[in-house]
Protein backbone atom coordinates (compact mmCIF):
# COMPACT_ATOMS: atom_id res chain seq x y z
CA UNK A 1 0.00 0.00 0.00
CA UNK A 2 1.57 3.23 -0.88
CA UNK A 3 1.38 6.15 1.83
CA UNK A 4 1.53 9.92 0.84
CA UNK A 5 4.85 11.78 2.25
CA UNK A 6 2.11 13.43 4.32
CA UNK A 7 0.66 10.22 5.77
CA UNK A 8 4.43 8.54 6.16
CA UNK A 9 5.93 11.12 8.24
CA UNK A 10 2.74 11.20 10.42
CA UNK A 11 3.64 7.31 11.28
CA UNK A 12 7.10 7.87 11.75
CA UNK A 13 6.09 10.39 13.75
CA UNK A 14 3.86 8.39 15.78
CA UNK A 15 6.43 5.69 15.82
CA UNK A 16 8.81 7.86 17.57
CA UNK A 17 6.66 8.97 19.69
CA UNK A 18 5.64 5.55 21.20
CA UNK A 19 8.93 4.17 21.29
CA UNK A 20 10.33 7.26 23.06
CA UNK A 21 7.56 6.90 25.59
CA UNK A 22 8.18 3.39 25.89
CA UNK A 23 11.78 3.91 26.91
CA UNK A 24 11.51 7.24 28.59
CA UNK A 25 13.86 9.09 26.05
CA UNK A 26 12.70 12.93 25.51
CA UNK A 27 11.98 13.27 21.56
CA UNK A 28 11.52 16.77 20.51
CA UNK A 29 8.25 17.33 18.74
CA UNK A 30 8.65 18.44 15.23
CA UNK A 31 8.06 21.50 13.65
CA UNK A 32 4.44 22.76 13.68
CA UNK A 33 3.70 23.27 9.49
CA UNK A 34 2.99 27.01 8.72
CA UNK A 35 -0.46 27.84 7.94
CA UNK A 36 -1.20 29.53 4.67
CA UNK A 37 -2.73 32.61 4.16
CA UNK A 38 -3.21 34.21 7.46
CA UNK A 39 -1.41 36.70 7.32
CA UNK A 40 -2.57 39.90 5.48
CA UNK A 41 0.55 41.38 4.69
CA UNK A 42 1.35 37.76 2.55
CA UNK A 43 -1.99 38.37 0.83
CA UNK A 44 -1.01 41.68 0.04
CA UNK A 45 2.41 40.80 -0.69
CA UNK A 46 1.47 37.89 -2.77
CA UNK A 47 -1.53 40.33 -4.64
CA UNK A 48 -3.60 37.38 -4.14
CA UNK A 49 -7.42 38.86 -4.15
CA UNK A 50 -10.81 37.35 -3.75
CA UNK A 51 -11.88 39.41 -6.96
CA UNK A 52 -9.65 39.68 -9.82
CA UNK A 53 -12.63 41.19 -12.34
CA UNK A 54 -15.76 42.75 -12.67
CA UNK A 55 -17.34 40.39 -12.52
CA UNK A 56 -16.56 38.87 -10.10
CA UNK A 57 -17.64 41.83 -7.30
CA UNK A 58 -20.72 41.55 -5.81
CA UNK A 59 -20.56 44.39 -3.16
CA UNK A 60 -18.55 48.09 -4.09
CA UNK A 61 -17.75 49.53 -0.50
CA UNK A 62 -17.37 52.57 -1.58
CA UNK A 63 -16.23 56.22 0.94
CA UNK A 64 -14.84 59.44 0.93
CA UNK A 65 -12.00 58.40 2.97
CA UNK A 66 -8.79 59.70 5.08
CA UNK A 67 -8.32 57.94 7.71
CA UNK A 68 -5.40 56.04 6.25
CA UNK A 69 -4.25 54.12 9.59
CA UNK A 70 -7.38 52.39 9.66
CA UNK A 71 -7.62 51.18 6.30
CA UNK A 72 -6.34 47.72 6.63
CA UNK A 73 -7.95 46.70 9.93
CA UNK A 74 -11.33 48.09 7.98
CA UNK A 75 -10.30 45.84 5.39
CA UNK A 76 -9.36 42.64 7.16
CA UNK A 77 -12.86 42.86 8.97
CA UNK A 78 -14.52 42.78 5.61
CA UNK A 79 -12.08 39.99 4.18
CA UNK A 80 -11.85 37.52 6.76
CA UNK A 81 -15.48 37.46 8.34
CA UNK A 82 -17.51 37.97 4.68
CA UNK A 83 -17.91 35.33 1.73
CA UNK A 84 -19.29 37.76 -0.78
CA UNK A 85 -16.81 38.96 -3.38
CA UNK A 86 -16.40 42.81 -2.95
CA UNK A 87 -14.18 45.85 -3.80
CA UNK A 88 -13.30 48.49 -1.95
CA UNK A 89 -13.26 52.50 -3.64
CA UNK A 90 -12.14 55.11 -1.43
CA UNK A 91 -11.16 58.64 -2.39
CA UNK A 92 -9.26 61.15 -0.72
CA UNK A 93 -6.24 63.66 -0.17
CA UNK A 94 -4.40 61.05 1.67
CA UNK A 95 -2.66 58.76 -0.13
CA UNK A 96 -1.53 55.53 2.03
CA UNK A 97 2.03 54.77 2.67
CA UNK A 98 1.44 50.81 2.31
CA UNK A 99 0.52 48.74 -0.69
CA UNK A 100 -3.23 47.78 -0.93
CA UNK A 101 -4.88 44.61 -1.76
CA UNK A 102 -5.80 44.02 -5.63
CA UNK A 103 -9.58 44.86 -4.61
CA UNK A 104 -8.83 47.86 -2.73
CA UNK A 105 -8.85 51.47 -5.09
CA UNK A 106 -7.72 54.44 -4.12
CA UNK A 107 -8.04 57.51 -6.06
CA UNK A 108 -6.05 60.53 -4.89
CA UNK A 109 -7.80 64.03 -4.94
CA UNK A 110 -8.45 67.40 -3.38
CA UNK A 111 -12.10 67.61 -4.17
CA UNK A 112 -14.11 67.90 -1.23
CA UNK A 113 -15.64 64.73 0.77
CA UNK A 114 -19.27 64.67 -0.93
CA UNK A 115 -17.47 65.05 -4.41
CA UNK A 116 -15.20 62.43 -3.57
CA UNK A 117 -17.76 59.91 -2.83
CA UNK A 118 -19.70 60.99 -5.95
CA UNK A 119 -16.38 59.45 -7.84
CA UNK A 120 -15.86 56.62 -5.60
CA UNK A 121 -19.82 55.80 -6.30
CA UNK A 122 -19.25 55.95 -10.09
CA UNK A 123 -16.43 54.15 -10.16
CA UNK A 124 -18.43 51.03 -8.25
CA UNK A 125 -18.65 47.86 -10.42
CA UNK A 126 -20.48 45.67 -7.84
CA UNK A 127 -24.10 44.21 -8.00
CA UNK A 128 -24.90 46.32 -4.48
CA UNK A 129 -23.00 49.50 -3.87
CA UNK A 130 -22.24 49.90 0.21
CA UNK A 131 -21.68 53.35 1.17
CA UNK A 132 -19.75 53.76 3.65
CA UNK A 133 -17.64 56.01 6.15
CA UNK A 134 -13.93 55.06 7.18
CA UNK A 135 -14.27 55.49 10.68
CA UNK A 136 -16.37 53.08 11.80
CA UNK A 137 -16.41 49.16 12.36
CA UNK A 138 -18.68 46.42 11.89
CA UNK A 139 -19.87 43.01 13.07
CA UNK A 140 -18.42 39.98 11.96
CA UNK A 141 -20.43 38.63 8.90
CA UNK A 142 -22.39 41.68 8.37
CA UNK A 143 -22.07 42.43 4.86
CA UNK A 144 -23.16 39.22 4.03
CA UNK A 145 -26.21 39.72 6.03
CA UNK A 146 -27.29 43.21 4.43
CA UNK A 147 -26.24 41.32 0.93
CA UNK A 148 -28.57 38.45 1.85
CA UNK A 149 -31.14 41.17 2.36
CA UNK A 150 -30.82 43.42 -0.71
CA UNK A 151 -30.63 40.47 -2.88
CA UNK A 152 -33.90 39.40 -1.91
CA UNK A 153 -35.18 42.94 -2.23
CA UNK A 154 -33.48 44.60 -4.60
CA UNK A 155 -36.02 47.94 -4.41
CA UNK A 156 -34.88 48.13 -1.19
CA UNK A 157 -32.10 50.05 0.97
CA UNK A 158 -30.49 47.76 3.52
CA UNK A 159 -28.53 49.09 6.89
CA UNK A 160 -27.36 47.74 10.09
CA UNK A 161 -27.82 49.54 13.43
CA UNK A 162 -26.01 52.07 14.05
CA UNK A 163 -24.51 52.09 17.56
CA UNK A 164 -22.51 55.71 18.83
CA UNK A 165 -20.86 54.46 22.22
CA UNK A 166 -24.15 52.34 23.90
CA UNK A 167 -26.87 54.25 21.93
CA UNK A 168 -29.07 52.77 18.87
CA UNK A 169 -29.06 55.82 17.12
CA UNK A 170 -31.19 53.46 14.28
CA UNK A 171 -34.41 55.16 14.60
CA UNK A 172 -33.42 58.95 14.51
CA UNK A 173 -31.88 58.21 11.42
CA UNK A 174 -34.46 60.66 8.76
CA UNK A 175 -33.98 63.67 7.12
CA UNK A 176 -34.78 65.20 10.66
CA UNK A 177 -32.66 63.43 13.17
CA UNK A 178 -35.87 63.01 15.62
CA UNK A 179 -37.82 60.26 15.92
CA UNK A 180 -40.73 60.65 14.17
CA UNK A 181 -43.50 58.96 12.17
CA UNK A 182 -43.69 61.83 9.52
CA UNK A 183 -40.80 60.41 7.96
CA UNK A 184 -39.20 57.74 6.52
CA UNK A 185 -36.69 55.85 8.80
CA UNK A 186 -33.57 55.84 6.19
CA UNK A 187 -29.92 53.66 6.07
CA UNK A 188 -26.92 54.30 7.97
CA UNK A 189 -24.08 53.61 5.62
CA UNK A 190 -26.48 51.32 3.42
CA UNK A 191 -26.59 48.79 0.60
CA UNK A 192 -28.66 49.50 -2.76
CA UNK A 193 -28.35 47.92 -6.01
CA UNK A 194 -26.55 49.27 -8.80
CA UNK A 195 -29.85 49.57 -10.88
CA UNK A 196 -31.73 51.79 -8.22
CA UNK A 197 -28.16 54.39 -7.75
CA UNK A 198 -28.39 54.76 -12.09
CA UNK A 199 -31.89 55.09 -11.86
CA UNK A 200 -31.45 57.95 -9.04
CA UNK A 201 -28.92 59.71 -11.48
CA UNK A 202 -26.34 59.39 -8.62
CA UNK A 203 -25.18 61.87 -5.96
CA UNK A 204 -25.88 65.73 -5.74
CA UNK A 205 -22.40 67.12 -6.07
CA UNK A 206 -23.21 70.42 -4.55
CA UNK A 207 -22.71 68.82 -0.97
CA UNK A 208 -19.73 69.46 0.80
CA UNK A 209 -18.91 66.71 2.88
CA UNK A 210 -22.60 65.34 4.76
CA UNK A 211 -26.09 64.76 4.07
CA UNK A 212 -25.42 64.05 0.46
CA UNK A 213 -26.43 60.11 1.78
CA UNK A 214 -29.81 61.20 3.47
CA UNK A 215 -30.79 63.10 -0.13
CA UNK A 216 -29.78 60.05 -2.20
CA UNK A 217 -31.78 57.83 0.19
CA UNK A 218 -34.74 60.32 -0.07
CA UNK A 219 -35.09 60.78 -3.64
CA UNK A 220 -34.97 56.67 -3.62
CA UNK A 221 -37.56 56.60 -1.18
CA UNK A 222 -40.30 59.49 -2.97
CA UNK A 223 -38.90 58.45 -6.35
CA UNK A 224 -39.11 54.54 -6.35
CA UNK A 225 -41.40 53.54 -3.13
CA UNK A 226 -38.01 52.17 -1.45
CA UNK A 227 -38.31 51.32 1.92
CA UNK A 228 -35.18 50.66 4.18
CA UNK A 229 -34.41 46.98 5.57
CA UNK A 230 -32.60 46.73 8.84
CA UNK A 231 -30.70 44.16 9.62
CA UNK A 232 -29.13 42.40 12.95
CA UNK A 233 -25.70 43.24 12.35
CA UNK A 234 -24.11 46.26 14.32
CA UNK A 235 -21.94 49.01 12.99
CA UNK A 236 -20.10 51.82 15.48
CA UNK A 237 -17.87 54.30 15.14
CA UNK A 238 -13.77 54.41 16.16
CA UNK A 239 -13.77 57.93 17.97
CA UNK A 240 -10.15 57.76 18.34
CA UNK A 241 -10.12 58.46 14.73
CA UNK A 242 -11.30 61.39 14.30
CA UNK A 243 -10.05 63.79 11.95
CA UNK A 244 -10.19 67.40 10.82
CA UNK A 245 -13.78 67.45 13.23
CA UNK A 246 -14.10 71.40 13.30
CA UNK A 247 -13.57 71.27 9.41
CA UNK A 248 -16.53 68.86 8.83
CA UNK A 249 -18.39 70.58 11.52
CA UNK A 250 -18.16 73.45 9.79
CA UNK A 251 -19.23 71.96 6.53
CA UNK A 252 -22.02 69.75 7.85
CA UNK A 253 -23.71 72.87 9.25
CA UNK A 254 -23.74 74.25 5.65
CA UNK A 255 -24.79 71.48 4.35
CA UNK A 256 -27.50 70.92 6.66
CA UNK A 257 -29.02 73.81 5.56
CA UNK A 258 -28.61 73.32 1.87
CA UNK A 259 -30.15 69.65 2.38
CA UNK A 260 -33.36 71.51 4.61
CA UNK A 261 -33.76 74.02 1.60
CA UNK A 262 -33.33 71.17 -0.89
CA UNK A 263 -36.26 69.30 0.22
CA UNK A 264 -38.41 71.98 1.91
CA UNK A 265 -38.31 70.57 5.19
CA UNK A 266 -39.10 73.12 7.08
CA UNK A 267 -42.64 73.81 5.41
CA UNK A 268 -42.93 69.80 5.68
CA UNK A 269 -42.65 69.54 9.04
CA UNK A 270 -44.79 72.72 9.84
CA UNK A 271 -47.37 70.50 8.60
CA UNK A 272 -48.43 72.68 5.16
CA UNK A 273 -46.94 69.70 2.52
CA UNK A 274 -48.07 66.18 2.58
CA UNK A 275 -44.70 65.29 1.79
CA UNK A 276 -41.32 66.82 1.59
CA UNK A 277 -41.29 68.58 -2.01
CA UNK A 278 -37.21 68.76 -3.65
CA UNK A 279 -36.34 70.65 -6.82
CA UNK A 280 -35.34 69.16 -9.42
CA UNK A 281 -32.37 66.85 -9.95
CA UNK A 282 -29.85 66.65 -12.98
CA UNK A 283 -27.56 63.94 -12.49
CA UNK A 284 -23.76 65.17 -12.51
CA UNK A 285 -20.93 63.96 -15.02
CA UNK A 286 -18.07 62.08 -13.62
CA UNK A 287 -15.65 63.97 -16.40
CA UNK A 288 -16.96 67.25 -14.76
CA UNK A 289 -16.02 66.73 -11.77
CA UNK A 290 -12.46 65.48 -12.34
CA UNK A 291 -11.82 68.36 -14.49
CA UNK A 292 -12.31 70.57 -11.50
CA UNK A 293 -9.33 68.73 -9.80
Amino acid sequence: RVLSSHTYDHRIQELIRVTSDHFGLKVPKPPKEKAENISLEAEIENNDSRVLSGADVKVSIFASAIRCENWLNFYKSFQRTNRVPFEIIFVGPRQPDFKLPANFHFVQTNLKPAQCSAIAAERSRGEMLFQVVDDIEYTPGAMDQMYDEAVKNKNSMTSCHYYFGAEDLTLKQNACGEVTTRLPLLPVCGMFSQDLFRKAGGLDRRFEAVYWELDLYMRFHFNFQTETHFVDSICKEIPKLNYSFRRLSDRAKSDRTFFDELWSLTTFLEGKEERPTRESFEPYLLTNIMAKQ
